[in-house]
């Protein structure tokens, strides 16, 4: 059932109290769905809050937060008990972050929310410089969707999931959240009790402008889908996907630019533990310090296109285990295109090229200090004149019981294959099959 709206027609700044007076009108304790509608400028120094079944329309709405109100902006009423059934739809939030107190305010704050939907809503400038503010907010949140919303200039995270589960943000646009201290535009977080769980972001942008910022940060989730969204440092960002103590996750089709001052896709958080059952699949990532850091439990590395790094392409971590890097492009990485450093690594149909740009001596695909990985069927070289990828496939010193075969190598600056191992098992084009032409 839906009851029609409560309208409040057209005035160039309203009272605070006149939107709350109009949700306050809408009939209590009701089982259905009642609209407010609101439209023109407005200044409010309380938040709004809304009751179940409500749906508050501010497409046609601009509000400001006054100076000194040091409060959010709209809020759920019952953040003890929670709620059920909201709307935000449409209309500019401005928190007026540089007027305010130091305290952690929320341009939307949602708590124990079911069943929620904020669509199309822009939230800006929320909080002070130094606070951790945030722009939209769902705090233990579930079956809700954040579409098409814009957040940009909160003082730390943009959009935030906190302890939510069944969730779905898609279709944003966050920029210079974090704007003063570092942050994230999209952060997907839990604690060591309760993880957020159950959460597909899509079809996101994240602009970073300063190298302390970051595009999505999961920590503490689960069952997580990072899926076709662009991170973009304009000029400059940290983190394109970062993960911390996250399980069963997908990170596929993102792209992630001009990453310079850190990592595309990052499972290496001081104080988390690594990840575990990932897939890092068939993103492009252009410009960054790493590629592909990976230092958990059952990983695959497949189908990503890894451009002009400045460190390692794809780097696997010593903690790693159960890992395969598949059918990957890593192309003029400044240091080892791929490298290894951890036991029991498949390393299959990758393609790498003109590894080691700014560091010499790198190779193209690298086993440092590794047993029992078997690394076939890749197509390593350089095609530079001056040449700088070393050799194609190196085994380092103190790796042993290696598999290498299959690998076509020419074309590389010192040579095709250097192998120490007593125990490892390889072949040269003058031996007998399986070959790796060098």
């Amino acid at each position: 059932m839906f009851r029609q709206d409560v309208k409040l027609p057209y005035t160039p700044v309203f009272a605070p109290h006149s939107i709350q007076a109009a949700i306050n009108n809408l009939t209590p304790d009701r089982s259905w769905k009642e609209k407010v509608v609101c439209k023109g400028k407005f200044t409010i120094s309380a938040p709004l809050l809304l009751p179940s079944y409500t749906i508050l329309d501010l497409s046609k709405a601009v509000i400001t937060l006054a100076d000194a109100s040091d409060c959010d902006m709209i809020r759920n009423a019952e953040i003890v008990a929670g709620n059920t059934q909201i709307e935000v739809i449409g209309g500019i939030l401005g928190g007026n972050g540089a007027n305010q107190g130091a305290l952690i305010l929320r341009g939307i704050n949602l708590i124990k929310v079911s069943s929620l939907s904020l669509d199309s809503v822009q939230v800006n400038n929320v909080g002070k410089d130094g606070t951790a503010s945030v722009g939209i907010m769902a705090d233990q949140c579930t079956n809700g969707v954040i579409g098409n919303c814009t957040v940009k200039d909160a003082s730390n995270y943009g959009i935030s999931l906190w302890r939510s589960r069944h969730m779905r943000v898609s279709h944003g646009y966050a920029e210079n959240n974090g704007r003063a201290v570092g942050g994230h535009q999209y952060a997907v977080t839990g604690d060591v009790t309760e993880q957020t769980a159950d959460v597909t972001l899509d079809g996101n942008i994240a602009v970073l402008k300063q190298n302390t910022q970051n595009g999505f940060q999961c920590y503490h989730s689960r069952r997580i889908v990072i899926d076709g969204n662009v991170v973009l440092g304009d000029p400059a960002g940290l983190d394109g996907i970062r993960m911390g103590d996250c399980y069963h996750m997908i990170v596929s089709a993102n792209l992630l630019y001009n990453l310079t001052a850190g990592m595309g896709v990052k499972d290496a958080t001081a104080g988390y533990n690594p990840a575990k059952y990932v897939k890092i699949v068939d993103n492009i990532i252009d410009t960054a310090g790493y590629g592909v850091y990976v230092a958990g439990e059952n990983v695959k590395v497949g189908g990503n296109q890894v451009l002009n790094t400045t460190d390692d392409g794809i780097a696997i971590a010593p903690t790693a285990t159960l890992v395969s890097v598949k059918g990957n492009i890593v192309f003029e990485a400044g240091k080892h295109g791929i490298v290894i450093n951890a036991n029991s690594v498949i390393v299959n149909g990758n393609h790498v090229v003109n590894s080691a740009d700014d560091v010499a001596g790198r190779d193209g695909i690298r086993l440092e200090v590794v047993s029992d990985c078997v690394v076939t069927g890749n197509r390593c070289y350089d095609t530079q004149e001056p040449k700088t990828q070393n050799y194609g496939i190196r085994e380092y010193t103190g790796s042993d019981y290696n598999i290498i075969t299959g690998n076509n190598l020419r074309g590389n600056l010192t040579g095709g294959l250097l192998v120490v191992g007593a125990n490892t098992l390889y072949r040269t084009v003058t031996d007998l099959d399986p070959l790796n032409v060098v």
